[in-house]
C-alpha cells in the first residue's frame, strides 16, 4: 500500500473480527489459517451450527464446545474440518451483516464458496470451466470405490473440501484389483495428521483407514487427470487472476502426484515453458480467466490449472488466498501491487483512502 502511495492499512486480527470488531474502510480478508487461537474460535462457532448435509451430526467429525475449549494446539493434527468450515461460514456471514455495504477485496460470500471445493466446482463449471469430473463427497472408502466403479474412473484425488495447502489430500489409483495411494495425511494415535512431503501407501487396510478418516472431514473425489510431463516431472500451474485477468503464473514441478510448492516441489522456468508449450499456456490462462468470471466481485483468485498431454487445460480448483507468490513478478509488479492498481481503476481509489486487513498478524 505504501509503495502505491496509499496509507498503511489498519490490521484487525481474526479473533477480534469474529468477536465483533468492525474493520474500517476497504477490507482485505487474509487467510485464517496457521493460528490456533483463530482455529479454536472457528471450531467453537461451528460447534452448534446445524450442518445441512449432516443434520444428526453423525457423518462428519464433530467436537462439542467443551471439547474445543479443552483441546490443546494440535501441531499438525487435522481437527474437524467440516465443523471449522461451519464456523468460518458463520463468521463470514456475521462480518457481512455488520457491514452490509462494505467494499471488500473479495466479498465474504465468495470466500465461503471458495472454501468449499464441491460447491466451488459446481460454480466454476456453470461459468464454463473445463474441470475433471467430480464424484461427489463419498462417505467412506467402500463408497469411494463404488463411485469410481460407477464412473469407470480408476484414479482420483480425494481432497478435504475445506482444506488448503494440500491438507487432507489422497491421490488414489486402482489397477487389476490392487490399490495404492499417495497422501500428505496419515492416521496415528486415533487421529488424522498432516505430513510433508507425503508418502506412498500400498497396504489396503492402511489405505482404507486413511480414506475413511479423510471422508469424515467431508472430502470431494475428483477424477485424476494425467498431467503433462516436463523435464521428468509432473507439472501444473498456479495462475493468479487480478480483476479478471491472468497476471501471474507459477510452473509447479513434482515427482509425486502433488505439486504444491510447500511440499518441497520446484518452480519451473516460465519463459522456457512458454517457449516449449505456448498454446497450452494460453489455454491455461483462458481457463483461469473463466474461473475469475465465476467470481466477478473477487479482486484476486489463485487458480490451479492442469495441462493434459494433448494440451488441454483443466481447472482443478480456485483459491481465495492464492496470491502469495514471493519473487513472482508480472511486468515488474508483484500480485499485491497489481491488486492496488486494479482497485484504483475499478473503484476510483485515491490517495488517503482508509483500508483494513483482517488476518492473523
Amino acid at each position: 500500500m505504501r509503495e502505491a502511495g496509499l496509507p498503511d492499512p489498519d490490521v484487525v486480527s481474526w479473533v477480534d473480527a469474529l468477536d465483533g470488531a468492525m474493520p474500517p474502510g476497504l477490507v482485505r480478508l487474509e487467510t485464517p489459517g496457521r493460528n490456533w487461537n483463530t482455529e479454536r474460535r472457528l471450531l467453537a462457532l461451528g460447534a452448534d451450527e446445524v450442518d445441512e448435509e449432516d443434520a444428526d451430526a453423525t457423518r462428519y467429525t464433530r467436537l462439542t464446545a467443551e471439547e474445543v475449549a479443552a483441546c490443546g494446539e494440535p501441531a499438525g493434527r487435522i481437527v474437524a474440518m467440516r465443523q471449522w468450515h461451519l464456523g468460518w461460514r458463520r463468521g463470514l456471514r456475521a462480518l457481512r451483516a455488520r457491514r452490509p455495504a462494505a467494499e471488500f477485496f473479495s466479498p465474504p460470500e465468495d470466500v465461503a464458496c471458495l472454501f468449499d471445493k464441491e460447491l466451488c466446482q459446481r460454480r466454476l463449471e456453470a461459468a464454463g470451466c473445463a474441470m475433471p469430473q467430480s464424484l461427489g463427497t463419498p462417505r467412506s472408502f467402500d463408497d469411494l470405490l463404488e463411485r469410481m466403479r460407477a464412473s469407470r474412473c480408476a484414479r482420483v484425488f480425494l481432497k478435504a473440501c475445506h482444506g488448503s495447502s494440500a491438507s487432507g489430500v489422497v491421490a488414489l489409483e486402482t489397477s487389476r484389483g490392487r490399490v495404492q495411494a499417495f497422501s500428505t495425511a496419515r492416521c496415528a494415535a486415533g487421529a488424522l495428521w498432516n505430513t510433508r512431503p507425503g508418502s506412498w501407501l500400498r497396504e489396503l487396510p492402511a489405505i482404507a483407514m486413511l480414506v475413511d478418516a479423510v471422508c469424515r472431514q467431508r472430502a470431494q473425489a475428483q477424477a485424476w487427470v494425467p498431467k503433462l510431463g516436463w523435464h521428468g516431472r509432473r507439472l501444473d500451474l498456479r495462475i493468479v487472476t487480478i480483476a479478471g485477468r491472468a497476471r501471474h503464473v507459477v510452473v509447479r514441478l513434482s515427482r509425486t502426484p502433488l505439486t504444491n510448492l510447500q511440499l518441497r516441489n520446484a518452480r519451473g522456468d516460465l519463459e522456457a515453458f512458454a517457449a516449449a508449450h505456448g498454446p497450452a499456456l494460453a489455454a491455461a490462462r483462458a481457463q483461469a480467466e473463466l474461473a475469475a468470471a465465476a467470481f466477478p466481485r473477487s479482486l484476486a483468485l489463485g487458480v490451479d490449472v492442469a495441462l493434459s498431454r494433448d494440451g488441454r487445460a483443466w481447472v482443478l480448483e480456485a483459491n481465495a488466498f492464492g496470491d502469495l507468490l514471493p519473487g513472482c513478478l508480472a511486468h515488474g509488479w508483484d500480485t499485491y501491487r497489481w491488486q492496488v492498481e486494479a482497485l484504483r481503476e475499478r473503484m476510483g481509489i485515491v490517495d488517503g483512502r482508509s483500508s483494513s486487513w483482517v488476518g492473523n498478524g
